[in-house]
């Protein structure tokens, strides 16, 4: 079991300010002092939601509608995710009549929508909804709730086998995670991660991320949590071949999850025990166990769950020489895939029905469809080297942005300096001409008064010299 969703991931108990308010006009509503004690019930047992539904049909505030769509919407977003799709329609009915318009609310509206879709294996629905969720918070600045799209971004780029972003959104996701201190939800994070780890055949670093989480969910005494960490722990000793210490953990699961009452759960350990068992070529143990995740999973709505146990239970029936039953149940499985946009099960679908082709000595069949399974692995592979390409010729871009963005500093800095230099001296030329006007002023005065005074002398003396004649 790859995943599990925190049914507390986001508002844990918002039900309770709508009934504290609606409390306060207890007279009109007394059907509420009820529905309080049921909701408190469900809430601890996971039980009741049939009363919760029942609610609905009475006359009550829309707030309080709201809530109880919220709540019914999430405890069904695994188990019975048609009937969650239906709640949270009639949510989106209430929040877009609203005046004025509840953007955040219509926004957690969208996150379920993703939560659902990702369940039943619709992950092109699921990712747009989360788009859509996750323009909002950003917007809105609500860290928390950023981690939680960003993790189950990381959800769906893992089921769909794109490794690399799946990493890249459970990082982001656990940096917010430890920064807010939220133990549930660094444990649910590691746990993801170390499963990308596993899947790229980075098992020691797995199996501390495992370890790590495993510690938190004991610590919290979350046994959904533990459940989970030892189903992934089994298949991670069962890759190792360690088969013994698989199958304790994969017990220690189905212990926790039966106390618990979980389905899901058990659904993964049947498959994974089934596929240890044939493995080691224990093929009627195998077939047992395939065919109790099977019954667990026809009954819900995960596509992508469905397609991978009908696959390995066909290869398996081809194993077992029952080719008639092995061919009927990898189709149905490859048709589930292709329906959803499985990539990684269509590939697989493929691969295994070339393997029965060739087992069934149908040579031309299973050429066939072995080159589907190959021309999807290197489009998956020509795809995946597009974007590292893509990816290197951005850093280019951007480096060579930089370099004449360097470039053009540097020209400035040139322009500005020369530009600074012929400041000061057109200045300097300024002051000189000044000085030069200055003493030319000063000494066409000074040479007027010189010719008055020159005059005056002559005059002086043209007046003695005519005295002395007289």
């Amino acid at each position: 079991m790859d995943f599990i969703d925190e049914l507390t991931i986001i508002d844990v108990c918002p039900f309770f300010n709508s009934i504290y308010n609606s409390m306060k006009k207890i007279y009109y509503y007394p059907f509420l002092v009820i529905l309080f004690s049921s909701f408190f019930f469900y809430q601890l047992k996971g039980q009741n939601l049939d009363s919760l539904e029942q609610v609905l049909k009475t006359n009550i505030p829309d707030s309080t509608r709201l809530q109880i769509l919220y709540d019914l919407t999430w405890a069904y977003s695994i188990s019975a995710t048609d009937k969650a799709i239906l709640f949270n329609n009639q949510s989106l009915v209430i929040i877009e009549n609203k005046k004025p318009f509840q953007e955040l609310s219509w926004a957690k509206i969208q996150y379920y929508y993703g939560v659902i879709y990702k369940n039943k294996g619709e992950y092109n629905k699921s990712l747009k909804h989360f788009a859509e969720y996750k323009k909002i918070v950003i917007k809105h600045d609500k860290t928390f709730q950023i981690a939680n799209v960003l993790y189950q971004e990381g959800a769906i780029y893992q089921f769909k086998g794109e490794y690399k972003l799946a990493n890249q959104k459970n990082l982001e996701a656990l940096k917010i995670y430890r920064e807010l201190k939220n133990s549930s939800s660094i444990a649910m994070t590691l746990n993801s991660m170390a499963t990308v780890d596993k899947l790229l055949n980075k098992d020691d670093e797995a199996l501390k991320k495992y370890e790590e989480a495993l510690a938190i969910y004991i610590q919290l005494k979350n046994t959904i949590g533990q459940a989970d960490i030892h189903s992934n722990l089994g298949n991670l000793f069962t890759k190792k071949k360690r088969y013994d210490e698989a199958l304790e953990h994969y017990f220690q699961q189905i212990k926790l999850d039966e106390q618990d009452g979980y389905e899901l759960g058990l659904s993964y350990a049947y498959e994974n025990i089934g596929s240890l068992y044939k493995e080691k070529k224990e093929f009627h143990l195998a077939k047992d166990y395939y065919e109790k995740s099977l019954a667990i999973r026809e009954k819900g709505k995960d596509k992508r769950l469905q397609s991978i146990i009908y696959i390995l239970y066909g290869d398996l029936l081809r194993q077992m020489n029952k080719m008639y039953q092995a061919e009927k149940k990898i189709k149905i499985g490859l048709e589930i895939a292709k329906e959803n946009d499985i990539t990684p099960q269509i590939e697989a679908g493929y691969l295994a029905l070339s393997n029965l082709y060739e087992a069934n000595d149908e040579a031309k069949k299973a050429i066939i469809y072995f080159k589907k399974h190959k021309n999807l692995k290197d489009s998956l592979l020509n795809k995946n080297i597009t974007k590292q390409i893509n990816e290197l010729e951005i850093k280019y871009e951007n480096s060579e942005k930089e370099k004449k963005i360097i470039e053009l500093n540097i020209d400035n800095k040139i322009k500005d300096n020369k530009n600074f230099w012929m400041s000061i001296a057109l200045l300097t030329l300024l002051a000189l001409l000044v000085i030069v006007i200055y003493f030319l002023i000063q000494r066409q005065k000074n040479n007027k008064i010189l010719q008055e005074k020159n005059d005056i002398i002559s005059t002086s003396l043209h007046e003695k010299n005519i005295l002395l004649k007289e």
